[in-house]
């Protein structure tokens, strides 16, 4: 959950008026990653098919680690492809 921040104004008489915005507006998450395409994703990224300890992670973890692995994936595999590194 994201902290309120404030913001302070002051009218006409100089009194100053205090707002809290909440910048959590509970919008639900859209995750891109695929359950199914995942060993596939990790051998063009790393060349090579995970490892048992790569998916006790990949079990373990909950919707947000997964979809950062993901992300962390498709970051590997765009520096494969543009740069063959």
């Amino acid at each position: 959950m994201t902290k309120p921040f404030s913001h302070d104004d002051y009218d006409e008489f100089g009194v100053r008026h205090s707002t809290t915005f909440n910048t959590d507006f509970s919008m639900p998450k859209t995750y891109t990653f695929n359950e199914i395409e995942v060993s596939d994703l990790h051998k063009d990224a790393y060349g090579f098919r995970p490892s048992e300890s790569f998916w006790t992670e990949w079990q373990l973890a909950n919707n947000d680690e997964k979809q950062y692995i993901w992300d962390e994936m498709i970051a590997a595999f765009r520096d494969e492809i543009f740069t063959g590194e």
